[in-house]
């Protein structure tokens, strides 16, 4: 078998894997976390693409400017997450198999032109991927690359797939039922008892100023400034547990498929969460409008690793100190749903609520008026102050 015959059969086999590979990832999947920390199994699969894209490329500078100097690593390396995130938005799941078949039949086309004293030809790259993309690199290295490239990343893909099937083996083994990803509406988790992290939060604000200023946002909202503040926050109506008396919390939250995530940063301590874990049914209002939602704590892993990519993308800073703060390793899904007990996520899903439950009232902009006005007696003081004195 000669080298050409080797790396056609070798391309053939990489393809197919790439299709077995894609076919176990579900769109359900897409958005989870990969084992490598930069991307999701859905930017993962369109990353493995760009290597089958790019090889032609590689090749034509080998074969006609060798001498060309290597664009610099940092850059290449700064912008490789941001781009394959770019890439990953304009191809959805169904059109990733027919990207890589196109770019699959282009690189054979080009083995087809290599003649045999070309395989030995090469230029010298810095360590874009070692060992493989490192040092002197010959035209042969470029087209097995390939398969080096799919290997590593599919990697990273069973891992985080090998992880769910773990725990979810655990969650049936405990009831002797089958785990299962469906996630019901209705489907209610009792509260798991919180772990001691062993590391300090911050310090429950109970009271005085701290309270204070975890209320301010919600006058705010009274002032009409729903459409600025609900992009971030949600304020969420709900009864007290005890006094059976409205109560309002104002909490950041992060929407996923239709429905609306937060996390109760100090978990049970909480009234808010204490209040919904009594009676999940409660109103919430953001920048898109008023909902009447049910709340449930978050304990399936397949919907728990979704969030944590969602978090870590929308706000890294506020979910690092979280996890943190919880004694969970950060850029570690695995660590994370090991310890998941330690993670109050609470998902907001539109609910129909139950005969006889009263629909909690939203806040109403009852103050919107008061912004225009003060702006109006500014400028009208402005505008006299200003006419001179005759």
């Amino acid at each position: 078998m000669t080298l050409k015959d080797q790396l056609r059969a070798e391309l053939e086999e990489t393809r197919q894997a790439y299709h077995a590979l894609l076919a176990e990832v579900t769109e359900n999947d897409w958005d989870l976390p990969s084992a490598n920390p930069a991307w999701t199994l859905g930017e993962m699969l369109y990353h493995i693409t760009v290597a089958t894209q790019n090889i032609p490329l590689d090749v034509a500078l080998v074969r006609r400017t060798p001498w060309l100097p290597n664009p610099p690593i940092g850059l290449l390396h700064m912008l490789n997450g941001p781009l394959t995130r770019y890439g990953a938005n304009q191809h959805p799941r169904a059109a990733l198999a027919e990207k890589f078949d196109r770019d699959h039949a282009a690189l054979l086309a080009l083995l087809e032109t290599v003649r045999e004293d070309e395989w030995a030809k090469g230029r010298t790259y810095h360590a874009y991927d070692p060992p493989h993309l490192k040092g002197f690199v010959t035209v042969a290295t470029l087209f097995h690359y390939q398969k080096y490239h799919f290997e590593q990343h599919a990697k990273d893909i069973h891992a985080t797939l090998n992880l769910l099937r773990v725990a979810r083996g655990k969650e049936g083994a405990g009831d002797g039922k089958p785990a299962t990803d469906e996630l019901t509406p209705d489907r209610v988790a009792e509260p798991i008892p919180d772990a001691p992290p062993t590391r300090e939060m911050l310090p429950y604000p109970d009271g005085g100023v701290q309270r204070w200023l975890f209320r301010t946002p919600i006058p705010l909202w009274r002032l009409g400034l729903e459409p600025l503040i609900g992009q971030v926050m949600m304020l969420v109506t709900h009864v007290g547990r005890k006094t059976g008396q409205i109560r309002r919390t104002m909490i950041e939250y992060h929407p996923r498929q239709g429905v609306k995530y937060a996390v109760a940063a100090w978990g049970e301590k909480a009234d808010w969460y204490r209040n919904i874990l009594a009676d999940p049914y409660v109103t919430i209002q953001t920048a898109s409008g008023t909902q009447h939602v049910k709340a449930e704590r978050v304990t399936d892993p397949h919907e728990l690793l979704a969030c944590y990519t969602l978090f870590m993308r929308r706000d890294p800073p506020l979910t690092r100190w979280y996890l943190h703060s919880r004694s969970i390793s950060l850029d570690d899904p695995a660590d994370f749903l090991a310890k998941k007990d330690r993670v109050h996520l609470v998902r907001f899903a539109p609910a129909v609520y139950p005969s006889g439950e009263p629909t909690l009232p939203p806040v109403r902009a009852d103050l919107k008026w008061v912004l225009p006005a003060f702006g109006a007696t500014l400028l009208a003081a402005w505008f006299f102050l200003r006419k001179p004195k005759k």
